[in-house]
């Protein structure tokens, strides 16, 4: 007797096609999703790191620099005493110029405000350091 209940090779060939073409799909959406995931972490990093140095610079009474390069920036004291180094993700690049040196006072006031403009694959970004304060907040453009 003759069993029914199985599948034929077409069909079999045919589910595993459009699995194949569902998951070719999916990956770049994850890529994205990926992208921006580290673009966002290096926002709340960068935001803390400003922090971090308008605080260092209240505590020890000293001017502190935010450096911006190429590939990274730098935290450094005014004595060149580097605090901390971060890379920057995949795809950004800061506008050369507007990224001069952030400086922060002793009191922890910045010492020259500015708008700097990051361009990234998802989209235009402005970070902005208003006068009189030592935050800054980070707006899509």
């Amino acid at each position: 007797m003759r069993n029914n209940n199985a599948f034929t090779l077409l069909e079999v060939l045919f589910a595993m096609g459009i699995l194949s073409l569902l998951l070719f799909i999916s990956i770049p959406l994850n890529l994205t999703t990926l992208e921006k995931q580290q673009i966002e972490q290096f926002f709340k990093t960068f935001e803390s790191d400003v922090l971090y140095i308008q605080n260092s610079s209240i505590t020890t009474d000293e001017i502190i620099y935010l450096r911006f390069l190429d590939d990274r920036y730098i935290l450094r004291k005014a004595n060149g005493n580097s605090m901390a180094t971060r890379n920057y993700p995949k795809g950004l690049k800061i506008d050369s110029r507007t990224k001069p040196d952030i400086v922060f006072h002793e009191t922890g006031t910045i010492i020259n405000p500015r708008t700097i403009k990051v361009t990234t694959n998802n989209g235009t970004y402005h970070i902005v350091f208003p006068l009189g304060k030592g935050r800054c907040y980070i707006v899509k453009i």
